[in-house]
């Protein structure tokens, strides 16, 4: 297998200007950016440009994906718009390299950085996906409005790999406020995180049965911001036309704090990780039956169409056995094993292999 790298940057906050998409361009060859993307292919050699400083200057999000099995993710924000205390919980890095280097959080120049790399054993075919980043990009959001899902299930993969390494203390624990809310209910830009990083869905689903389901809140903007002061109303109108990035997320947290939004109190339960595998063995055996189940109902409705079609597949076997053709042959020992299983299903198999039996002593007369 021949080496394949791929590099991209997104600029989500703002478009880059055109002096930005010339410094780019003389970055590399291999693309030219776009006002918001930028995305490099190697099937040798590398980009030798360092990737954090690319994204601290021009970019909010980074992916890199390599056929020997390295994958990353990196995004920047705001250190104005994003709890870092908050997201600083979920960092986690490996001790070494064996496996990536797992979740990192910290601060760069006023930035926030979220940086996730995994290295895999078994790599792949990797084609350039702008759906891949679509959805990716959205996670970024979601941190940002306090959907940490996205962290927890990073977080959660890292313990996940050390247990299969046994390197896990199942009996460690941590509080149960580390788990978000509505972990039960995954978006398709999580499937995609979750997709990416090959993650156990099992340990996801142990892990939501501590989750709280929440609804979200309708807020009276038109209450709200009719008590917002005349001078920052204008604030913000300037803001918004002189294309400010984030403006509508700033007025919004603006508005929360009028609220007094309060994020409650933290729960101090307990949770060891004992029970998070035990929870995730439940929801194997639970999604194995499910799936069990569905490709029951699926195969009890095909059977319920070859009885449906029961006259007509026997003409078709009829018709395929008198052309005598290697192929037609094959049609009809697919008809004839239709009408096998339709008859062990239905507990006729004495009719069916009388029926076959007679099908045999006719074919029998036939040279081929």
């Amino acid at each position: 297998m021949s080496e394949f790298q791929y590099y991209e940057f997104y600029s989500i906050d703002r478009a880059l200007t055109s002096q930005e998409r010339d410094e780019i361009d003389r970055l590399s060859s291999r693309f030219s950016p776009t006002a918001r993307r930028a995305v490099f292919t190697y099937s040798y050699g590398d980009f030798r440009h360092n990737v954090e400083s690319i994204l601290l200057q021009y970019f909010d999000f980074f992916l890199y994906m390599a056929n020997w099995g390295t994958k990353r993710m990196m995004f920047k924000f705001p250190e104005e718009l994003i709890n870092y205390d908050e997201v600083k919980r979920y960092h986690s890095p490996f001790d070494g390299e064996e496996y990536g280097e797992g979740l990192k959080v910290y601060k760069k120049a006023e930035f926030v950085i979220i940086d996730i790399k995994f290295c895999y054993d078994d790599g792949g075919w990797l084609a350039e996906s702008n759906d891949l980043s679509r959805e990716l990009i959205g996670l970024r959001e979601n941190i940002l409005r306090g959907d940490y899902r996205a962290l927890f299930i990073i977080w959660l993969h890292i313990r996940c790999i050390a247990f299969y390494a046994e390197e896990l203390n199942v009996n460690k624990s941590f509080t149960k406020n580390l788990i978000p809310n509505n972990l039960n209910k995954l978006s398709s830009n999580l499937e995609c995180l979750i997709d990416l990083f090959e993650i156990d869905v099992d340990w996801i689903s142990g892990a939501a049965r501590y989750s709280e389901e929440v609804k979200d809140i309708a807020i009276p903007y038109t209450e709200l911001v009719s008590d917002l002061p005349l001078d920052k109303k204008n604030q913000y109108l300037i803001k918004l036309l002189q294309d400010e990035p984030n403006i509508k997320l700033k007025l919004e947290q603006e508005i929360e704090k009028m609220m007094g939004k309060d994020p409650g109190e933290l729960s101090d339960e307990i949770i060891t990780f004992k029970e998070i595998v035990q929870a995730s063995k439940i929801a194997e055996e639970e999604r194995k039956e499910l799936r069990r189940e569905r490709e029951e109902k699926r195969e009890i409705e095909r059977l319920q169409r070859i009885e449906k079609n029961r006259s007509s597949i026997l003409r078709e076997i009829k018709y395929n056995l008198d052309t005598g053709s290697g192929k037609s042959y094959d049609k009809a020992l697919e008809g004839i094993l239709n009408l096998r299983d339709l008859a062990i299903f239905k507990q006729e198999e004495p009719e069916f292999k009388h029926w076959l039996n007679k099908l045999k002593t006719e074919l029998l007369k036939k040279p081929a």
